[in-house]
């Protein structure tokens, strides 16, 4: 079944803007309670105990798996380590292996896509995305990509 061009269109009117967790240190401390009894709920395990040196440790994280990767840690630490304590090195040691390992996805954007978009196609998604990014100021939109105010202008009258 197709999407409905109206209905994709009517919902692009829309933009939640949700800054990645590296931006949301404060989040951090609540998500990682919520995720390491979620974890140990649904591994039937014990929640084990942890020393809040790893809560500062993970606030100094970037997560470029964002709040998936805190998730995926918490899982692996709660079958890992329950009913014990998690020590401080689990997390070390996870932290420095991702910045050893680096995908082929995250050095090149376009690696997983068969087909790469036109360039009018590519400008086009980056002007909306820095808009939504910016709920709609063109100036801010115009510093995330670089460009003057009035190069982003003449983009945008130029998709309509």
């Amino acid at each position: 079944e197709v999407f409905r061009r109206d209905l994709y269109f009517r919902l692009m009117t829309h933009h939640i803007n949700l800054p990645p967790l590296r931006e949301r240190k404060t989040d951090i401390p609540p998500l990682f309670e919520h995720f390491l009894k979620k974890a140990a709920k649904e591994l039937d395990m014990d929640v084990p105990g942890y020393d809040n040196e790893i809560l500062k440790l993970l606030q100094n994280y970037r997560f470029p798996g964002n709040i998936r990767e805190l998730e995926a840690m918490l899982f692996d630490a709660v079958s890992v380590f329950s009913p014990d304590r998690i020590p401080l090195s689990f997390f070390e040691n996870h932290i420095a292996s991702g910045l050893t390992e680096k995908s082929a996805a995250e050095e090149n954007i376009f690696s997983g896509m068969n087909q790469l978009p036109t360039l009018k196609e590519a400008s086009e998604f980056l002007v909306q995305e820095a808009m939504a990014r910016t709920g709609g100021k063109q100036s801010e939109a115009a510093e995330l990509l670089g460009i003057s105010r009035q190069a982003l202008n003449k983009r945008m009258k130029g998709r309509h």
